[in-house]
């Protein structure tokens, strides 16, 4: 009886440290893929190590800043420079206004950036920026803009590249995103905002990011709905 027991603690020892050999060798390919995905072929979705962050953090008397924006090692210095801009020009306008609405005794007026990859590598930059603060009023603000590159045409992509076969394009985006807002919202929908957003132009939809199947279009705060529903987003297949 005691050689049997003996013998069945060795067998269950050995399953063990099967089990664990398995499992580490396992979690360390995943990691090796991970990290050299693209070196392997396969291309991730984002790579940190194309993209570095640049902040701004420099306070007046009247307002504090926290800034970070992206620079991305394979675009072109005019791609870059042109979300550097973007951001300052955020920041200079904040300045301006935070120094003619301050108040004595109100805190120091806060702007804010922050950006969210959704694809960052050796072919495809895609972004959302995100601006925002507090100026004076009732209450804060957030506007949003988009970035999205082609790596190796060194262009940036525009609406209309992604629907090169399809001239009333605006017309299809607007109805999609006007019937999936409408879902969304329910019984909360203000229809004359939500018209006035979905609107078959250019401008309704310019804040868009792109993934290898689909967009996801972004509507900023009070373009489909009142400000306490805040930002809205409808993603779409790209078939």
């Amino acid at each position: 009886m005691k050689k049997l027991l003996i013998s069945a603690v060795i067998i269950l020892l050995l399953i063990a440290g099967s089990y664990f050999i398995l499992k580490n060798k396992t979690d360390y390919q995943m990691g090796g893929s991970e990290l050299n995905g693209e070196e392997e072929g396969i291309v991730l979705l984002v790579n940190s190590s194309l993209s570095e962050n640049k902040t701004y953090k420099e306070p007046t008397a009247y307002a504090t800043f926290d800034v970070v924006y992206p620079q991305f090692k394979d675009a072109s210095a005019e791609f870059n420079q042109k979300i550097e801009n973007l951001v300052m020009e955020g920041v200079e306008n904040h300045k301006k206004d935070a120094e003619e609405s301050w108040r004595e005794g109100q805190e120091k007026f806060q702007f804010y950036t922050a950006w969210a990859p959704i694809q960052v590598n050796k072919n495809y930059i895609s972004f959302l920026l995100r601006l925002g603060g507090y100026s004076g009023g009732a209450h804060g603000y957030e506007n949003l803009a988009s970035f999205n590159y082609d790596i190796t045409a060194k262009k940036e992509i525009v609406l209309s590249d992604l629907f090169s076969k399809n001239p009333n394009y605006l017309k299809t985006i607007s109805e999609f995103t006007r019937k999936n807002l409408r879902r969304q919202f329910g019984d909360n929908a203000n229809e004359d905002m939500l018209l006035a957003g979905t609107e078959s132009n250019a401008e309704n939809f310019s804040v868009f990011t792109l993934l290898p199947d689909s967009i996801t279009f972004y509507f900023v705060e009070y373009q489909v709905a009142p400000y306490a529903m805040g930002a809205s987003q409808v993603t779409m297949s790209r078939e």
